[in-house]
């Protein structure tokens, strides 16, 4: 038997590549699998398959990094089939990082210019704002629609290939109207998560108040497998209005377990 190519052994550990086992396993995991449970049979595969080929488990940090990634991967492919088959005016790119992309780069130049002039006020303070990347940027497909690959493309490496790096034709290229929502996934019951989407959607509003007209407001939703814990935080004022009170600052938090639930997701734009 081929030893699996997500696989690799260093200094006596077993470590896992996420991309190539992804790719490898998750063609077999029943279509019906909820999707917040498609990381668990990832991982279940991974470490029967090192016991098989190493007598040993993969370290729990590679496979504690390597669920994110899956749990990002799974409802990256299953959003892209969805809104393919359910919209024909939107559709959803996930971003980058931020090393690779600030959120504000997605619009033109001329677009975001009030809010990198606020940025460089700020520096010129000796003050910086730094966000994380939302998971995921709602657009008007128009944008975007020559890029997209479709949905008779083969499940493979070049597909993914292409969903993951989508983000980098959208840079420089929307106006304001063209980008609708932040999405953010909640899959991991550490609280810090759940404060990490609310400081994302403060930012990106924050910033659309230099960028959005009131006729054309972004958007920021959660989904994935949020708790009462996780609603009560998202129920939060949008900082920037303050005194005057806008809010909540997550326009919706919504469990998304299933493509049945992805398919009525849609319905709310």
């Amino acid at each position: 038997m081929q030893m699996p190519n997500y696989l690799r052994i260093k200094d006596e550990e077993v470590y896992v590549r996420a991309y190539e086992a992804f790719l490898s396993i998750y063609p077999s995991i029943p279509h019906e699998t909820p999707l917040d449970q498609i990381a668990e049979r990832i991982r279940q595969r991974v470490i029967q398959e090192a016991l098989n080929y190493y007598n040993k488990t993969p370290s729990g940090g590679s496979l504690n990094n390597c669920k994110g990634h899956w749990n990002e991967f799974s409802y990256l492919y299953s959003a892209h089939s969805s809104i393919l088959n359910q919209r024909e005016d939107l559709y959803i790119v996930k971003m980058g990082n931020e090393n690779s992309i600030k959120f504000w780069q997605l619009y033109k130049p001329n677009a975001r210019t009030r809010f990198t002039d606020f940025l460089e006020t700020l520096k010129q303070r000796d003050l910086v704002m730094r966000c994380s990347t939302p998971d995921f940027v709602l657009v008007r497909r128009s944008v975007i629609a020559e890029s997209i690959p479709h949905s008779q493309e083969l499940f493979g490496e070049a597909l993914f290939d292409g969903l993951k790096n989508l983000y980098k034709k959208l840079i420089d290229k929307c106006e304001p109207e063209d980008v609708i929502s932040f999405i953010s996934v909640k899959t991991s019951n550490r609280p810090d998560r759940r404060y990490q989407i609310l400081y994302e959607a403060n930012i990106t509003k924050l910033a659309s108040k230099y960028i959005h007209s009131e006729l054309h407001p972004l958007q920021f939703h959660a989904i994935g497998t949020s708790n009462e814990s996780d609603s009560e935080v998202f129920s939060a004022p949008l900082l920037s209005s303050l005194p005057n009170i806008e809010g909540p600052i997550i326009d919706s938090d919504s469990k998304i377990l299933t493509i049945s639930d992805l398919d009525a997701f849609w319905n709310k734009f």
